[in-house]
């Protein structure tokens, strides 16, 4: 899906520079001059890839730049592209605006993560996915904290003991940690933006 459409982003797009590429959650957030902002969610097998070639397998939204071109690439058509301004909260970004906090943040706390877990019926591998809990832990990653914190993540969030929390809150932050270290985990479809995989 693009978001309001490719004509509007084209429109919108022209002449401006990008001045920042920031992430929220599974979000990347290019902020381009004069208040706009254009939000990619890439799904399971979306990428961004930044090449000479015109054209590359599975574009959904190219952007041409002057001596180079940004794909967006998505063989199962399920990534996102929405190009908004700065301040508008349109219904169809919704889960953007209620992530929860970032696994490396001051506000992602053992304290918090007991909070959520507390008087939580569900497994805890559904509420580690949950992105208005905690965002950006994927499939892989949750699976890797519970395997470092030894917890199953068949188990309910409220049948968790203090240690096994506090186990798990490191577990998440060592993940992610060594995520951004090795620049990604390519175990199916993801690439960096030059085509190579994670390590």
């Amino acid at each position: 899906m693009v978001f309001p459409s490719k004509k509007m982003i084209k429109k919108n797009l022209k002449g401006r520079k990008i001045n920042d590429i920031k992430r929220r959650g599974k979000y990347l957030i290019f902020i381009i001059e004069d208040g706009l902002n254009l939000i990619f969610h890439l799904r399971l097998s979306g990428r961004i890839i930044i090449s000479k070639t015109h054209r590359l397998r599975y574009d959904r939204l190219i952007i041409k730049f002057s001596d180079t071109f940004l794909h967006f690439a998505e063989p199962r058509a399920l990534g996102r592209a929405y190009l908004i301004r700065e301040g508008e909260r349109p219904e169809e970004l919704g889960g953007f605006f209620r992530l929860g906090p970032e696994p490396l943040s001051k506000t992602f706390t053992i304290k918090y993560l007991k909070g959520i877990l507390e008087k939580r019926t569900a497994k805890i591998k559904s509420l580690l996915l949950d992105q208005s809990l905690i965002a950006g832990l994927g499939n892989i990653y949750s699976d890797e904290a519970l395997f470092l914190a030894r917890v199953s993540p068949l188990r309910s969030g409220a049948s968790l003991s203090d240690e096994e929390i506090r186990n798990l809150y490191q577990g998440i932050r060592q993940v992610i940690r060594l995520g951004v270290e090795y620049l990604g985990t390519s175990v199916s479809d993801y690439r960096r933006p030059d085509g190579r995989t994670g390590s």
